[in-house]
């Protein structure tokens, strides 16, 4: 099977160069590696071009450029751009061990398995994130949803229905692409989609916690000040929204809305879930806020979704 790995980077050269040297050491190398950055990204370009330079390297790194700024337009980019039957994704501030494709691999001996992903290890300002769970990639039948993909989980490799986007793979024939529905820079769930996607084709999903990537994150980086937190909650909403109104079975988009807009938990807020957090004494003010700013989103995600009617 050939593989392409999707690479998506912007203004973190130490950070690309890194994670491309990783790629490059694999026991099972990548047939490509499609790296997207952006056209005004200058610092990132010139660190592509001093890598793509080496021979050894050229043949393998695809450099591709987006004029759009934002995780939608550089993965479908990417998507369009790659040449393999298997599709794996890792963020550019990822870093995986020399086996990482090899056990990717090893799940799709199984004709039915259409995605297979695994555990990020969370590294940030030096820690490093051991919380554990029993429960990993779970989206019930009403929408309610459990990541965790970054914890620790005991046991080996599960059906699970949901992967994470930094440490994740597709069958290219069990895929679209990401929807033109999402919205935001951060796309936040376009992962969402691509599994739904995938299972809505009649493939398995696999999660393995032995398939990890250290995963080098910057969490203070990502917003400026509550309001733009806000606004990021809300395309995310949005997005989640949207994804499971289009590819959810009727019945169960029915149990889903009934969900999230009546019953809500500590993803998706809603009347019940805020007058439990409420009791509970949380902040009136900031509950409120997240309450009122989910359902802006979830509005907006039910439009998105009812727009080609």
């Amino acid at each position: 099977m050939k593989v392409s790995v999707l690479v998506i980077t912007y203004r973190r050269p130490d950070d690309v160069r890194r994670c491309l040297g990783a790629l490059l050491e694999q026991t099972r190398p990548p047939d490509e590696i499609v790296v997207v950055s952006h056209a005004g990204d200058a610092e990132t370009a010139a660190a592509l071009g001093t890598f793509v330079a080496r021979r050894d390297v050229a043949r393998r790194v695809r450099p591709v450029t987006v004029s759009r700024v934002g995780i939608l337009p550089a993965e479908q980019a990417a998507i369009a751009h790659a040449e393999g039957e298997i599709l794996c994704f890792i963020d550019d501030d990822a870093v995986a061990p020399p086996d990482w494709i090899a056990k990717l691999l090893a799940h799709y001996e199984d004709s039915a398995v259409g995605g297979v992903g695994g555990q990020d290890v969370i590294h940030d300002q030096g820690r490093i994130d051991t919380s554990t769970a029993e429960v990993v990639g779970r989206l019930t039948w009403f929408g309610h949803a459990v990541g965790n993909h970054h914890k620790f989980v005991s046991g080996g490799p599960r059906p699970v229905q949901l992967l994470k986007g930094c440490n994740m793979s597709f069958r290219r024939v069990a895929i679209d692409g990401l929807d033109d529905g999402i919205r935001g820079q951060w796309a936040s769930h376009f992962e969402t989609g691509l599994c739904l996607q995938a299972i809505g084709r009649g493939y398995r999903l696999v999660y393995d916690p032995a398939i990890r990537v250290e995963h080098h994150v910057r969490r203070g980086q990502r917003y400026r000040d509550l309001t733009d937190q806000m606004e990021d909650y809300r395309l995310a909403t949005h997005n989640f929204t949207y994804l499971l109104l289009k590819y959810l079975p009727w019945p169960c988009k029915l149990g889903f809305l009934t969900f999230t807009f009546l019953v809500g938990d500590g993803m998706s807020t809603a009347p019940l879930h805020t007058g439990m957090m409420l009791l509970r004494g949380r902040d009136p003010r900031h509950t409120l806020a997240k309450f009122v700013t989910d359902l802006r989103g979830k509005l907006a995600g039910l439009r998105t979704y009812w727009r080609p009617w």
